[in-house]
């Protein structure tokens, strides 16, 4: 904690993090699932303090991938490899996991669609020590490989989204199968992570659809049989977020329309699981 809030000073965030979770910290006796917590309150604070410099345009690639918070989300999946899914407690770390990389992920993505050298810029400055350079690389392809190099702004963006959405379909399968045995609430927890899939999908499908990308960085990631299966997601998983009882989920349900007509090969998943959603829902 003094490293993440006094050293590099954002203390009033990492005391607010630190707040929200201290009764959890307190009462917890397993050493995983205290780092855990550890690594999150690091992520979050840092993640925070981007968005506030953001607001002021103050923000870089580099003063976000400097403080080596892509080293600290890799070692938290790898932590978040090893948990299981046994009680409310698990449940809520596995989901805050899945909402911190997203914005990790988002955040990234949308720094190299507006300035697609940012990371090449990042590598090439002489001002960051060695042992912070390559950061997406290592979130990327593990904390021991360095021999993989991406600097291709178009590259990064397809590795980084297809190692996301991997994560995100990986862990929300994962929790949905081990709560099934579980007396915990599920609905709401997974109701919110097929959204965040369902979002995070659509919003990139949507700005290649809308010609948003002026520098074509997007072309790799939805030309081809790629765009159909990122369309099949969207449809999945915001049909499984209804099914779970989310509103949300029914307001994205004018979207799918769209999809299908975009994307006819959707028509079948839409089919077969509108089965599994309750009647009610579309009243």
């Amino acid at each position: 904690m003094s490293y993440c809030a006094l050293r590099q000073r954002h203390f009033k965030l990492g005391l607010t993090k630190l707040n929200e979770t201290r009764h959890r910290l307190d009462l917890c006796q397993n050493p995983l699932i205290k780092s855990i917590h550890w690594n999150e309150i690091y992520c979050d604070v840092y993640l925070k303090h981007h968005q506030i410099q953001s607001s002021t345009s103050t923000s870089t690639l580099s003063s976000l991938l400097s403080t080596s918070v892509a080293k600290k989300f890799k070692k938290m999946e790898i932590k978040i490899s090893s948990l299981k899914i046994i009680d409310q407690q698990t449940v809520q770390l596995n989901s805050n996991y899945i909402q911190l990389n997203s914005q990790f992920c988002r955040t990234i993505i949308d720094f190299l669609l507006a300035q697609p050298q940012g990371y090449y810029n990042y590598e090439q400055d002489e001002k960051i020590p060695q042992a912070k350079d390559k950061q997406l690389e290592m979130y990327l392809y593990g904390l021991e490989n360095n021999n993989n190099q991406i600097q291709q702004a178009d590259l990064l963006i397809y590795e980084l989204f297809n190692k996301y959405i991997h994560i995100l379909k990986e862990n929300i399968e994962k929790q949905e199968t081990d709560l099934q045995n579980l007396s915990v609430t599920k609905e709401n927890i997974l109701s919110r992570d097929y959204n965040e899939l369902a979002s995070i999908c659509d919003d990139y499908l949507r700005r290649f659809e809308n010609n948003e990308d002026e520098n074509n960085l997007l072309t790799n990631l939805f030309n081809g049989d790629h765009g159909n299966k990122i369309a099949e997601l969207i449809v999945k998983s915001v049909l499984l977020s209804m099914k779970y009882g989310s509103n949300e989920g029914i307001k994205r349900f004018s979207r799918l329309l769209q999809i299908v007509d975009l994307y006819p090969k959707t028509m079948d998943l839409i089919a077969d699981k509108l089965q599994e959603i309750p009647c009610w829902m579309f009243f």
